[in-house]
């Protein structure tokens, strides 16, 4: 009985040209060693370091514009003749450059991320720190626009929305539009005095 591999011709020729070992196993180069190492280096460099976040998409970047428009908006609806806000949670009073845009759906939610009945002028703890005063915000929304809207922005919040780069910038050009007309007719809400 033969004990010895039977080998392709392929194979054979490969161990002949030296690119295979003798047992037919494929050799180990300098180059394979190093590309290794390197692949290796860089996964350890990410889990110690973190990953290289990507440059902002056209899509994230128009997205942000609109964000940026749409809270000044916000913020300036909800604002007095002064300029000044009261935070539809906590009812202090603040300038409205001191003060975030509140969502009572998160964002996260694209249907009532731009739906003007779910966003209002808040304080900024209110907002970030202390979880949006959820239940706060939802009673406001029905004082503010009328009973049974707040059940109307939960059940919009499920439907599905798919927005593309021109529909960011639309939304953020309107709401810019909007922002320049008032800082033209009402150029006192930009220059904060004494509350």
């Amino acid at each position: 009985m033969n004990s010895l591999p039977r080998f392709s011709p392929k194979r054979i020729r490969e161990i002949a040209e030296g690119t295979r070992n003798r047992d037919g196993s494929r050799k180990v180069t300098v180059a394979d060693i190093q590309a290794r190492q390197g692949a290796m280096g860089k996964k350890v460099a990410d889990a110690l370091f973190g990953k290289v976040k990507p440059g902002k998409t056209a899509k994230r970047k128009a997205m942000e514009y609109a964000d940026r428009w749409f809270s000044q908006w916000i913020r300036l609806r909800d604002s007095d003749e002064q300029g000044f806000i009261v935070c539809v949670t906590s009812g202090k009073r603040m300038w409205w450059k001191d003060s975030d845009c509140g969502h009572y759906i998160s964002r996260a939610k694209m249907s009532t991320r731009y739906d003007e009945r779910n966003a209002h002028a808040q304080g900024g703890m209110a907002n970030r720190f202390q979880g949006g005063h959820f239940l706060e915000h939802g009673m406001a929304v029905d004082r503010i626009h009328g009973e049974g809207t707040r059940a109307a922005l939960e059940q919009k919040a499920m439907q599905p929305c798919k927005r593309t780069v021109n529909d960011f910038l639309f939304i953020g050009d309107t709401y810019k539009s909007r922002v320049e007309w008032i800082m033209k007719h009402d150029p006192q809400k930009f220059t904060r005095t004494a509350a």
